[in-house]
């Protein structure tokens, strides 16, 4: 085996990782814009272990959730304010 056959056998192993890393790069990409959605929790008060209380707003709403454990409960719903 000579210098030449291992240049080329090299080469290809380069272009294939750079060929992976781009593919990598825009998996990465493509999940950020998938997963971003309209969810924003403003506040979150712990009333008991395990227990919260959580304001979510969500598309021009705001909505009061009891949330625990194993559930979770839409106490209220709120229009945002625009002041």
């Amino acid at each position: 085996m000579t210098f030449d056959y291992y240049f080329k056998v090299l080469v290809s192993l380069l272009l294939i990782a750079a060929v992976l890393y781009v593919f990598y790069l825009l998996s990465q990409k493509y999940r950020q814009t998938l997963f971003t959605g309209d969810l924003k929790i403003s506040d979150r008060i712990s009333v008991d272990k395990g227990v919260n209380v959580v304001v979510l707003e969500y598309q021009g709403s705001r909505y009061l959730l009891g949330v625990s454990d194993k559930t979770f409960t839409i106490i209220n719903q709120f229009p945002l304010s625009t002041d």
